[in-house]
């Protein structure tokens, strides 16, 4: 049967290949025997045999089905054959394009039969070659081709610098020579990039944030000047970080005019291009509370551009409250104590500096830029020789201090040793950083050079990076796992804070205390910071059953009316209506008056409730010791009262005691 020659121009079909002529491609003998059908890896089906010459494998092209469309594509290679060379199969993949010596382009193909390489000629495609429009900002060259992704955007490559880049490019070190320090911010106006330091900004030291605002992206001038005087009223009660994101946001709604309204002018801006927005972003998956923010800055900006006349928008507001998705409360992502307890094993194995900041970190339940930016003495001790840890919040800008354990302040304390004994005086906070911390940074990204147990102290801040690298480098190196299996993400530090707040909930510190502890303005963010466990509801649905028992002297349960007898009203009387007792209440009223003295526990209008349980146990000892006392004595009249309290207060402990 004559080998039918295949090539990509002939028109392919998605079908079976005829079956070849079966021989060893090992040594070409035609003596062979059946062995196995199998099934490729591909889905491909084939036929092994076995060599009776070389006593080798081979396969055949069983019912082999091709990979290759009917034509081409545009900048797909062209090749001179379609079989392999050393088998005549045509089932091989592709392994690269490289250059020959001659200086020609070729594709390295693998074949799947006998598992060897060739190569085909290959042209220069439309993908190699220069695209219209594209520039390379170092070189200004414009032979540029196309060079995948990064974070969601086309990237170019320039092939005379060799520089990649992406559309709306900023050269930073072109910024900072531009934006001099002393520029006045009349200056900067002219600039599509400012240095917000200018306006009074601080970089955190601990973040690689950008005190840089770039207005290059929005290419509708209109929006730029209105997005320019937007930043800098804004900039007067903003953090940089918000500032930053609004930014962000309106650049995202300039990206989306350029692709819907090109040539959209201000006074042209109406509910119908809003709505296109807002189906924009949904159909772009962001999150609702991603939404929220870039809605909410773009309503700022038009509501401040109508008020103020910064550009000719209209002045009826275009955004409602209506627009905004709503927004699930989500659980506090706390850690759970199966995770706590593997980390707490495996502390040991971090650099001293970074486990005590773990140690502090779980201890106060601070933020992250406040751990990092510790202050040397941040310890403080009151009257009562209790200790304080006190540290600036940089989201509040103010300062805040909570009290420690002892034991905490211990460490803050072999902490400071250890900073005076490595950097001297000269530094002033309690955490330093390391040499190569850029490793650990970009942790599980470059290859492993260092050990877990790698610190080398320098006199620089450490980097919230550095801080996360190491809990990433611990969890991933002694396989630290939540309750799904994985690896938990320790890098996420933000869940210690969560976790703190959790626990002093379910201690039963109240919602108060908690807010005045976590450094809360408001008790809406206390409430996204707490959840109350399983086991601790359980104990306070329990507590309050029990807490609604009321007995009287002989240990009788009082039944209540449902409507108006409950432990709170109860309460509510003790303070208004009844006598308030040491261990209970009476449940006379209070304009009457009481024949009985301070022979509470023999008077049949006694109250108690479980909440005086332990006073009652502490009573019922001083009445028996007493009551020894006046046996020894022959005391009868202390005897026959002291037994009569006694049997009461062991009918009142039974019967608060019972489920």
């Amino acid at each position: 049967m004559e080998k039918k020659q295949l090539n990509l121009s002939d028109k392919l079909p998605l079908s079976i290949v005829p079956e070849q002529e079966i021989k060893c491609y090992h040594c070409g003998s035609k003596d062979y025997f059946f062995k196995e059908k199998i099934t490729r890896k591909d889905g491909t089906k084939a036929k092994a045999f076995r060599c009776k010459q070389c006593h080798k494998e081979f396969r055949d092209n069983y019912k082999f089905k091709t990979k290759f469309t009917n034509k081409p594509k545009i900048g797909e290679y062209k090749t001179e054959h379609s079989f392999c060379p050393h088998c005549q199969g045509n089932n091989y993949k592709k392994k690269g394009i490289y250059r020959r010596k001659d200086g020609t382009i070729a594709q390295k193909l693998y074949c799947k039969n006998c598992h060897k390489e060739f190569s085909n000629s290959y042209q220069v495609n439309s993908l190699q070659l220069p695209l219209e429009g594209i520039i390379c900002p170092r070189c200004s060259s414009t032979h540029c081709i196309k060079s995948g992704t990064l974070r969601g955007k086309k990237q170019y490559q320039c092939k005379d610098c060799g520089r990649s880049f992406i559309l709306d490019y900023c050269d930073w070190k072109s910024v900072k020579q531009s934006v001099s320090e002393g520029l006045l911010l009349e200056e900067m106006y002219d600039y599509d990039v400012w240095d917000l330091t200018v306006l009074g900004y601080q970089r955190n030291p601990t973040h690689s944030d950008s005190t840089t605002a770039n207005f290059a992206p929005i290419k509708q001038d209109w929006l730029k000047e209105a997005c320019k005087r937007f930043i800098k009223f804004r900039s007067a009660t903003l953090g940089l970080t918000t500032l930053g994101d609004k930014l962000k946001s309106i650049r995202d709604f300039s990206s989306f005019l350029s692709k819907r309204y090109p040539h959209l002018l201000p006074h042209e801006l109406n509910r119908q291009v809003i709505e296109d927005y807002l189906v924009f972003l949904k159909e772009e998956k962001y999150a609702a509370s991603t939404r929220i923010h870039k809605i909410s800055a773009l309503r700022e900006l038009l509501q401040y551009s109508a008020a103020m006349n910064w550009v000719d928008v209209p002045k009826s507001p275009l955004i409602f409250t209506e627009d905004f998705p709503s927004r699930d409360r989500p659980l506090p992502r706390y850690i759970p104590d199966a995770v706590l307890k593997q980390l707490d094993e495996n502390l040991q194995y971090l650099p001293d500096p970074i486990a005590r900041m773990v140690i502090v970190v779980r201890e106060v339940g601070m933020r992250i830029s406040e751990l990092c930016a510790l202050k040397f003495d941040c310890l403080r001790q009151d009257a009562q020789g209790e200790w304080w840890i006190e540290y600036k919040r940089f989201k509040s800008k103010d300062e805040h201090s909570v009290p420690i354990r002892s034991e905490v302040a211990g460490i803050i304390q072999t902490q400071q040793a250890y900073i005076r004994e490595h950097l001297g005086k000269e530094f002033n906070y309690l955490f330093c950083s390391t040499k190569n911390p850029s490793y650990f940074e970009t942790f599980g990204r470059t290859a492993n050079q260092f050990s877990l147990d790698y610190f080398k102290p320098i006199p620089e801040i450490i980097r919230q990076g550095v801080f996360r690298g190491y809990l990433l480098f611990l969890a991933n190196t002694k396989q630290i796992k939540g309750e799904d299996g994985k690896i938990f993400p320790l890098n996420h530090i933000h869940q210690f804070r969560h976790t703190k707040g959790t626990e002093l909930i379910n201690n039963g510190v109240g919602i108060e205390y908690v807010r005045r502890y976590l450094g809360h303005n408001t008790f809406a963010m206390t409430l996204r910071y707490t959840h109350i466990h399983d086991r601790t509801l359980k104990e306070q649905v329990k507590a309050s059953w029990a807490e609604g028992k009321i007995v009287n002297i002989s240990g009788e349960l009082i039944k209540l009316n449902p409507e108006i007898d409950n432990a709170y009203n109860y309460t509510f009387k003790k303070g208004i209506l009844g006598e308030v007792l040491a261990n209970g209440y009476c449940a006379l009223p209070a304009r009457l008056t009481c024949s009985k003295g301070n022979a509470c526990l023999q008077c049949g209008d006694f109250r108690t409730t479980l909440e005086f349980l332990e006073q009652h146990k502490e009573h019922r000892d001083r009445t028996q010791k007493a009551l020894e006392v006046a046996k020894t004595n022959n005391w009868q009249r202390q005897i026959q009262v002291n037994e009569d309290v006694f049997n009461n207060l062991n009918n009142i402990i039974n019967s608060l005691e019972e489920e």
